[in-house]
């Protein structure tokens, strides 16, 4: 426990507000849609999930590749980049082959072998393959991106004579232009298929959201001066302002039908993920993690919210779907949602003291030792 006291004491309290901002949004939407009948209201709770999800995106592709920038400086090789996904999948892998055991043994009638592999929103996806782990959609976007980046740089480095700093700005920019080049290509030659399965959910189409928040660290690593020019009021502010006002008009970032307009399903993503990005500098800079932080019960809800996060957006779905079906109409509506809270929050706690911590620390100790 001491340990992990301390652990709290290196974490950047602006980011983890963003990453305890993206799950809320998310547990908000889950828990109403379930129970929703007026259609704008259900609009409404789609995009706060759906602005949960894209800000989870950004803020992991901002973290992880910040170490992919400092691994590819290091010139350590296969044997660094190695290292990297040991670390990665040890932090995701377990938890999620447990939930997805679970989900097999109550709910599938087949064995899920698409879930094993992450294929399950890869190509021509069906209501079938995202229905039941229907939240998995965005771990497979998120594994594929932290696979296939580390190996793009690592056969760049090999086989090309950039040096770290334009390798990895090389990388970034080609998943970006070549995701959203792939959505236009689709969009433009299938006007009929479904906008939240087939764009928003394909692995493949989306990876340039998280390449986006892997842009916005790698302008802080080598341009560090100018990153924090970006940490003004000013930019959280008119970001927020410019998703408010693009989601009061409708349609243009985000499609509110299941059948795509363009727009939404092209360059929508690209100022999405551009508009959230610009929020990291802000959240990123001391002063605000210094100010905030005094605040003992906000630190501490925010920090132990962040840290869950991730056990938090696998479970979350199954207790609400519980509560809904056996207590809903039979307990006073507030009661039903904080012990769907309660029992969320203590299932993600004990999974990270009992299997994420143990697993990591393991995976540390034998990388100390070798």
């Amino acid at each position: 426990m001491k340990q992990f006291v301390q652990g709290l004491q290196h974490r950047v309290f602006g980011l983890d507000i963003l990453r305890a901002a993206a799950i809320l949004l998310v547990l908000y939407s889950h828990r109403n849609l379930i129970s929703a009948t007026d259609r704008i209201h259900q609009h409404f709770i789609y995009l706060c999930g759906f602005w949960g999800v894209e800000l989870f995106f950004v803020l992991s592709g901002f973290l992880i590749g910040s170490r992919l920038l400092k691994l590819s400086e290091s010139n350590e090789g296969f044997r660094g980049y190695f290292t990297f996904w040991k670390k990665r999948w040890a932090r995701t892998l377990p938890l999620y082959f447990i939930v997805l055991g679970l989900y097999w043994h109550y709910a599938y009638e087949q064995f899920p072998w698409k879930h094993v592999f992450f294929l399950q929103n890869s190509y021509h996806i069906t209501d079938i393959d995202l229905l039941t782990f229907n939240q998995s959609w965005s771990l497979a976007i998120e594994e594929y991106t932290y696979l296939l980046v580390p190996l793009l740089l690592l056969l760049i480095g090999i086989f090309g004579k950039m040096n770290a700093r334009n390798r990895t700005l090389f990388v970034i920019l080609s998943i970006i232009i070549l995701s959203l080049a792939s959505r236009i290509y689709y969009a433009y030659n299938y006007p009929n298929i479904n906008y939240d399965n087939w764009i928003r959910k394909s692995t493949f189409l989306r990876i340039d959201s998280i390449a986006i928040g892997m842009l916005a660290a790698w302008i802080k690593y080598y341009h560090q001066t100018f990153f924090y020019k970006l940490s003004g009021l000013i930019f959280p502010v008119v970001s927020i302002a410019f998703i408010l006002m693009m989601n009061s008009i409708g349609n243009v970032l985000v499609s509110k039908d299941q059948n795509h307009l363009f727009f939404p399903s092209t360059f929508g993503f690209t100022l999405v993920s551009i508009s959230l990005a610009l929020l990291i500098p802000f959240f990123d800079k001391n002063e605000i993690n210094n100010q905030l932080s005094k605040i003992k019960l906000l630190h501490f809800g925010v920090t132990i919210t962040a840290i869950l996060s991730y056990c938090i957006y696998l479970i979350h779905i199954p207790i609400y779907e519980y509560f809904y079906k056996y207590l809903d109409g039979k307990i006073p509506f507030k009661v039903n949602v904080a012990l769907m809270l309660m029992t969320v929050y203590s299932i993600a706690c004990i999974s990270y003291f009992l299997i994420e911590r143990p697993i990591q620390r393991w995976v540390s100790n034998n990388e100390t030792q070798s």
